[in-house]
């Protein structure tokens, strides 16, 4: 088993960077999905209010932004703890070194495609936007 560190406070803070990025990206599309559907339904003509439904989109998306971005935060102060020095070249001596190095991948990963599904509530109307 690999060991992290001695106490539990930082292991919790590497599954954090591991685990909530892809959870908060999921949740953002299906939500947003759900939400666009309770406003414009199979078709493209609207059947409820298209401002409350942009206000809870941008809200959703947001939120996974920031969430993702708070995983890059501690992937990052995860691989600074590690042997490695650059993130050029992931020598990952240890095991520990190899999954710092993949938190912050992973966060860094989910933290683009949450960006991006924030780009079409942003610039396509809402009955759009998630199609």
């Amino acid at each position: 088993m690999v060991s992290l560190s001695t106490s539990s406070q930082p292991l919790s803070r590497f599954w954090f960077a591991i685990v909530v990025p892809p959870a908060a990206w999921m949740l953002q599309l299906v939500i947003s999905w759900l939400v666009n559907y309770s406003a414009c339904g199979i078709g493209l003509e609207p059947r409820g209010s298209l401002n409350s439904a942009r206000a809870v989109l941008l809200t959703i998306d947001v939120l996974a932004v920031v969430v993702c971005a708070a995983a890059v935060w501690v992937g990052v102060s995860q691989w600074r703890q590690s042997q490695d020095v650059g993130l050029t070249a992931v020598q990952a001596e240890d095991s520990s070194d190899f999954l710092k190095a993949l938190a912050l991948f992973v966060s860094l990963t989910f933290l683009a495609a949450t960006v991006l599904q924030l780009l079409p509530t942003l610039f396509l109307p809402v009955c759009r936007s998630i199609r």
